[in-house]
């Protein structure tokens, strides 16, 4: 491992950010957007609206702060094991970026649409639309948050091997 300042502050910053990740993820599926599942779509989906723009403005600069750390440190580790717990932990984190848009963002453009068109919220109060969306949202995202635990695991378990 290249002894420098920056590796080593990378060491530690690409499994802290990636356990905020995971923890970042977890408290806004159980603790938010799975509370909100059950208010009216005029409430719920702007709620989920705000909670998703600002989440935007966290969650991707951290993940790509993680997912670059573990790329640089699996650049610079001697050890193959090492290597390879690195890579885990940059593809993990990274891959919540083609998860989130290939998965998850039909769910979000749909209630991004509901929460800015009061007919839809209407319909989707009928037909309970938005609910479900909601709650496959919520189901959907626990699997983001299991691509930064094992983001946040390999990097600790590569920090713990040196």
């Amino acid at each position: 491992m290249a002894s420098s300042s920056f590796t080593h502050h990378a060491l530690w910053l690409a499994p802290a950010t990636s356990i905020f990740l995971a923890g970042y993820s977890f408290a806004t599926s159980q603790n938010t957007t799975s509370q909100i599942a059950d208010l009216p779509p005029q409430q719920s989906t702007p709620i989920f609206k705000r909670i998703t723009e600002s989440s935007f403005y966290t969650v991707l600069p951290t993940l790509l702060v993680s997912s670059a750390a573990s790329a640089i440190l699996w650049q610079h580790s001697k050890s193959e094991q090492i290597k390879r717990l690195h890579l885990i932990a940059a593809f993990s984190t990274f891959a919540a970026i083609p998860y989130s848009g290939l998965v998850m963002w039909g769910s979000v453009k749909r209630l991004v649409q509901i929460s800015e068109d009061s007919e839809l919220q209407l319909k989707a109060e009928q037909n309970l639309e938005a609910r479900q969306l909601l709650r496959k949202w919520t189901r959907l995202s626990y699997i983001n948050t299991m691509l930064y635990v094992v983001g946040a695991v390999a990097g600790t378990r590569a920090a713990m091997l040196l």
